[in-house]
């Protein structure tokens, strides 16, 4: 039995300068040494010539839109865009010659020296005739060969397709590729306007006998690609020499893998795995299998959002690519330069089908086949150009730039909206309340918190100076978290009756604590009901069941499955209500928040149905939202984020961590970050709440956490208040000193000024430096003592 330590890890601070400085334990080493999960320095620059038009005679000029002129070179399908900012130029593919044509070139030039310098070109050494094909096109469609195996064309392939790019109004071009191999017509709009390309690709015009096979739609998936080998013709020996590297474009690709990441521009020896980001994440019911198994390990974290960018120097080109349509069947890929290309590179893929295995039995025998029927939707994506250090137009060309272009688009389209900051630094706290646990012949709560004791604590912190405190409260009914209903609250003295639980958020109130209910109404389990008339369906009629692994093999539950999404939204109506004759006035929303899930089975609900019924839902309840690590569609809903990623899955290919999600939704919600007390309350952990401006969050309870060992709630190892109390309060002592010079000012930029040192900036010129090492740094003659956070400078807001 695991128990809990009575002396959690040590932690002591102090503050050192007056309320514009945060002061840490000072580090034990003298030298900052940085990983994957800082941000590093900026990158060398990228040189190159700028120009007003592409290089070489092939381009026909499209249209010239504020500052962007756009060409189109039509045998390649590759449209060039010259930003006139810094004359820098982008190129929708790689626009390389297929090697067998070269060859046929310098074949036919014979002898003629001068013909034989013109066809010599250099060859591409790890793309064949289908990867060159990919490297330039517009689009590229994948389909199910005979075999159930992936097979590519491409719009400018040498052969089976065909494609044709004409106006159809201002601004308005039309891409018709006709993938004749497999009977397959694509119609992709392609709008240029003043800051980029959106493209769109409407299911009405999808047509021919291939969409059956169709597997996914790629567009311009070498945009901003960097690497790559070729051979070079040597005119010596009339030969084509050994594979040489190209010049590395120095830059990286931002991954929307938790906070954000950075995928730098290196050269790799190593063949590592592609990154593939399933956006909103894995759909269960979509999935090849029905069945999917859980460990007791930390699970990849997937996008939130359909969001990635490409960054070429140190400032100086970049652009963010994001959809606004399809989202829902939408994969974001990053490859490495050691890949089978040689170069690294990244692209969206509109999933349309893919294989699942139809068992026919019991026994789980079974074949693999395609979808019943592929996704259907409509394509909307854009690309968004960055240029410079952002002194023009506040986007500069980095990750920061990026995350503000998106912010700017999410405010503009109604997805987001800017809200008055908290007048004094908030803090979140969850309870776990109790949670059901085996007895010989029964389940039985297990009650570690009842409201009485949520009263006492949190009153106890409010008196020791906290504000802005709320509180969701875990597993407070009958049942607790893992068999109470989410449809009702069903309330049992051993925990708090309802006289109680109202008095307790009413009286909280009073000295503005918000205390409310948190459910998850996606997860299920046959402790809380019937599963089979509840459960999602898959794609092969199956329902979708999840079996978990745990250490502790007598925990009640090993396996879940997922509510169909209109029951999900039933319940929370329904429960919502019990919640509200309480006096609650918020609502902790889990599950659902962060796990999207269509159903195939009676009344089948897509993707993009169940995220317009949670919309509906959510819009209708009148009562303040606390969701846990939302996607995207639930932003413009949300009040609280509770559990912001600050750290990425930590792939092998991802080279910097950056708080790119934090910039996006700055001032527009509250985020917290995960429990402290889970690991997370050191002075680096400090430091990058503080960094990554999210707030302080813990998991609490009133008894030891060891009591839960036997229960589904097991991995809340470490709770109990009497631990950690003083951290508590000091994190929030430490973090407010900070947080009431910059509450009322949105955060505009990040600078890494060397390794270990990071500079943000506010409206009004207000500035933070963090500085993360073990010894004192001088900012514009201003010291930051070691591990501290220090405020300076700013006018009004």
């Amino acid at each position: 039995m695991r128990r809990e330590s009575s002396k959690p890890h040590r932690l002591r601070r102090r503050l050192l300068c007056s309320a514009a400085a945060l002061s840490l334990v000072p580090a034990v080493l003298a030298g900052y040494v940085p990983t994957m999960r800082d941000t590093g320095l900026p990158g060398p620059p990228v040189e190159y010539a700028e120009v007003t038009v592409p290089e070489g005679g092939e381009y026909a000029l499209l249209a010239e839109i504020g500052y962007l002129r756009y060409f189109f070179r039509d045998d390649r399908d590759v449209i060039a865009v010259v930003d006139t900012r810094n004359g820098y130029t982008w190129k929708t593919g790689l626009d390389v010659p297929f090697n067998s044509d070269v060859d046929r070139a310098v074949a036919g030039a014979g002898n003629d020296e001068e013909a034989l310098l013109k066809a010599a070109v250099p060859k591409e050494d790890r793309l064949n005739a289908t990867y060159i094909a990919m490297a330039n096109s517009l689009l590229t469609a994948e389909y199910y060969d005979d075999a159930r195996n992936i097979a590519l064309l491409s719009s400018a392939s040498q052969k089976g397709a065909q494609s044709k790019l004409y106006a159809a109004g201002d601004g308005h071009f039309l891409l018709d590729a006709a993938f004749s191999e497999i009977d397959l017509t694509v119609r992709m709009h392609i709008y240029l306007t003043g800051t980029g390309i959106r493209y769109e690709i409407r299911d009405e015009e999808l047509s021919g006998e291939g969409l059956s096979s169709l597997a996914a739609l790629l567009i311009t998936p070498f945009l901003g690609a960097s690497g790559g080998t070729q051979l070079i013709y040597d005119r010596e020996t009339r030969s084509y020499g050994d594979p040489v590297r190209k010049p590395m474009i120095p830059g990286y690709i931002l991954m929307p893998d938790g906070p954000g990441a950075l995928m730098r521009f290196r050269e790799n020896s190593a063949p590592f795995k592609k990154y593939i980001g399933s956006v909103y994440g894995v759909n269960h019911a979509d999935a090849t299998f029905h069945v999917s198994a859980q460990l007791e390990t930390v699970p990849y974290k997937e996008p939130l959002m359909p969001v990635y960018g490409v960054a070429h120097g140190d400032r100086q080109a970049a652009f963010v690519f994001w959809a606004d349509g399809g989202m829902e069947n939408l994969e974001l890929t990053v490859s490495p330069e050691g890949n089978m290309t040689s170069y690294n590179y990244a692209y969206p893929r509109f999933v349309y089908n893919q294989t699942v295995y139809q068992v026919y039995n019991r026994r789980g025998d079974g074949f693999t086949r395609l979808y019943p029927e592929r996704n259907h939707f409509d394509i909307d994506a854009t690309y968004t150009f960055l240029a410079g250090d952002g002194s023009a137009d506040g986007l500069p060309a980095d990750y920061t730039g990026m995350a503000l272009a998106y912010r700017g688009h999410l405010l503009q389209t109604g997805r987001l909206a800017e809200r008055a900051a908290a007048p004094e630094m908030p803090i979140h706290f969850d309870f776990v309340m109790s949670d059901v646990k085996k007895d010989i012949f029964r389940y039985r709560n297990m009650v570690v918190t009842t409201a009485g004791d949520v009263d006492n604590i949190l009153r106890d912190l409010a008196g020791a100076g906290l504000r802005g405190i709320n509180a969701g409260l875990l597993g407070a009914q009958k049942g607790g978290i893992t068999a109470g209903k989410p449809w009702k609250l069903a309330f049992t003295g051993s925990i708090g009756t309802k006289k109680d639980f109202t008095d307790l958020i009413g009286g909280l109130a009073e000295l503005g604590c918000d205390v409310y209910f948190t459910q998850d109404y996606s997860a299920i389990n046959s402790l809380q009901m019937l599963t089979g008339p509840n459960m999602a369906y898959h794609r092969t009629s199956w329902g979708v069941r999840r079996y978990i692994e745990y250490e502790n093999t007598s925990v009640p539950i090993s396996e879940i499955s997922f509510a169909r999404p209109e029951k999900s939204v039933e319940w929370l109506g329904k429960q919502t209500q019990d919640m509200k004759k309480t006096g609650a006035v918020s609502v902790g929303l889990d599950g659902v928040s962060n796990r999207l899930i269509s159903h195939y089975g009676s009344r089948p609900t897509t993707a993009a149905e169940a995220v317009r019924l949670l919309r509906d839902a959510v819009s209708g309840l009148e009562m303040a939202v606390s969701a846990y690590t939302p996607n995207q569609y639930l932003w413009d809903m949300t009040d609280r984020f509770i559990n912001a990623p600050v750290l990425p899955t930590q792939y092998v290919i991802e080279t910097d961590t950056v708080p790119f999600l934090q910039m996006v939704l700055n001032g527009t919600m509250e985020l917290y970050g995960p429990y402290a007390n889970f690991s997370f309350y050191t002075k680096e952990d400090v430091l990058r709440m503080i960094d990554y401006n999210v707030f302080p969050s813990f998991v609490l309870t009133e008894k030891p956490a060891y009591l839960l060992a036997d229960t589904n709630s097991a991995g809340f190892y470490s709770t109990s208040y009497d631990l950690y109390r003083d951290i508590i309060i000091g994190i929030y002592n430490d973090m407010s000193a900070v947080y009431g010079q910059i509450a009322d000012r949105r955060w505009v930029g990040r600078d890494v000024l060397e390794n270990g040192v990071v500079l943000n900036t506010y409206g009004g010129g207000t500035r933070v430096v963090i500085n993360y090492t073990g010894e004192p740094v001088t900012v514009d003659g201003r010291e930051a003592p070691p591990c501290s956070a220090v405020v300076w400078g700013g006018d009004a807001p």
